[in-house]
């Protein structure tokens, strides 16, 4: 296969994946050598074109597999195919595991299809080969035994059936594919993405639910997305107070311009000169020195790691479910390629623990935390004890505590309260609390030293602020 995008990957290569291994392993009627050998030859089909140099030799060893690479040569299905797996080193293998079986089943003819007679299927072979130069004369065809051409156009049937559902499987995960790929949060795409893909290729049945769940993960990329949106830009500060002139400046700040660069702009003949020192941020402008407040959390930003809390009960379900993903994500990919650790505690009447840090790869750990489903019941005094555990562990003493919930949260266990306030103290811990789709924080005021107020609408007003807030908790 020829390099694209940085990728390579050979049709030897190919059989080394587990994924194919396996099926090769995987008992059968056909003897173990030739089920390497037909693997090797349909890799080699898919990655470029397996060569054939003794036709009826070929024929002698493998039967009816020569109508299939027949069939796949003239099928416009199976080069585009081709042409998919030909984006990366990973696709290839998603499309042996779905193709190599059946092609197995023909060859021990488990697929309903007619008996060929092996001595026409050389003759077919030729007369395609000519075809694919020039048209062939209509002698050459007419010999064909009628029942042989009969079976390969069922098989071509059979065939190009099983190619398109190969194909609508695999655009299907594909697409998940580069979801996951704008979620991920590692340094880079380097190596980090592949073994996310590589953990999703291998487990398909434990992951399945993601396929079918594409619109919830494309809500997830574009909620990200927006609380992104004005990450690195500054905070701005409302002044309040008497304030007095400081200095002068060239800026494009046209609130605070000096006359002179206002009678410019009125002036029909100097308009041009206003709006090219207007371009390149060269008007005169005043500065103000005042007394600034900025909104918002605090400002004594950390560096250490964080104890996500996330509230997986029924009322979570849906659209809450969707947003607590969201914002845990958004807050990982901000702190992961700082070399900072992230613990999931996804908590209903019991707990879940997913552990994202830098120094792994976590495709399953984040596979995992994506693919789990909300719905239950819920003990908030379940969470605080687990929160309390985590903050006793050496890495994660200090953390700051995240709770993400919709504000039902009653914690009435006073032994838990008391432990809780010891430790606060004395690791200086902050608690903070993302409520979702409701204004009430419940239980979880009582604990938190802010509380924010979350919903899908806000975020579309608003993703960005919420985005600094991120920013600002880690």
């Amino acid at each position: 296969m020829s390099e694209e995008n940085g990728l390579r990957v050979s049709a030897n290569a190919l059989l080394e994946a587990k994924e194919v291994r396996d099926l090769i392993a995987h008992p059968r009627r056909i003897p173990r050598k030739v089920r390497e050998e037909v693997a090797l030859i349909t890799a080699e089909e898919l990655l470029d074109e397996h060569r054939i140099d003794d036709h009826q030799a070929f024929i002698d060893r493998y039967g009816v597999l020569l109508n299939v690479l027949v069939a796949l040569r003239s099928s416009s299905r199976w080069q585009r195919l081709k042409e998919i797996a030909a984006q990366n080193d990973l696709i290839p293998v998603l499309v042996m595991r779905m193709f190599l079986p059946f092609v197995y089943d023909v060859l021990e003819g488990d697929i309903d299809l007619k008996e060929p007679l092996p001595e026409e299927v050389d003759r077919l072979f030729k007369a395609q080969q000519q075809m694919w130069d020039e048209e062939p004369e209509e002698e050459d065809v007419e010999d064909i035994d009628p029942r042989q051409a009969v079976f390969d156009e069922m098989l071509s049937d059979t065939l190009q059936g099983k190619l398109e559902e190969i194909r609508v499987n695999l655009e299907a995960d594909i697409k998940v594919m580069e979801l996951l790929s704008m979620l991920f949060p590692g340094k880079g795409f380097d190596y980090t993405v592949r073994e996310l893909h590589r953990e999703f290729l291998g487990n398909l049945e434990d992951y399945a639910e993601l396929v079918h769940r594409n619109e919830d993960l494309q809500r997830i990329v574009d909620i990200i997305g927006r609380m992104e949106s004005e990450l690195g830009q500054k905070r701005e500060a409302r002044t309040v107070g008497h304030s007095e002139f400081h200095s002068l400046r060239l800026s494009s700040d046209i609130h605070r311009m000096l006359p002179n660069e206002m009678m410019n702009l009125i002036d029909v003949d100097l308009e041009p000169v206003f709006y090219a020192k207007f371009t390149e941020n060269k008007l005169m402008t005043y500065q103000l020195r005042g007394r600034d407040l900025v909104s918002g959390p605090p400002q004594d930003k950390r560096k250490g790691p964080v104890v996500a809390l996330v509230d997986t009960s029924g009322s979570m379900f849906g659209e809450p479910e969707v947003i607590a993903k969201a914002v845990v994500l958004a807050m990982v990919r901000r702190m992961i390629p700082e070399g900072r650790d992230v613990k999931v505690i996804l908590f209903s009447v019991s707990t879940t623990e997913i552990t994202l840090t830098d120094r792994k790869r976590m495709g399953k750990e984040f596979l995992d935390f994506l693919s789990y489903t909300f719905g239950g019941g819920t003990d908030f005094n379940i969470a605080l004890r687990e929160g309390l555990r985590s903050l006793r562990e050496g890495e994660w003493q200090g953390a700051d505590l995240m709770f993400v919930s919709d504000g039902y949260s009653v914690l009435n266990d006073p032994a838990h309260m008391d432990e809780w306030s010891v430790l606060k103290s004395a690791n200086d811990v902050r608690v903070f609390s993302i409520i979702i789709n409701n204004d009430d924080a419940g239980g979880l005021a009582e604990i938190s030293d802010h509380v924010y107020v979350l919903d899908e609408e806000t975020i579309q007003e608003k993703g960005g602020e919420y985005g600094r807030l991120i920013d600002d908790l880690i």
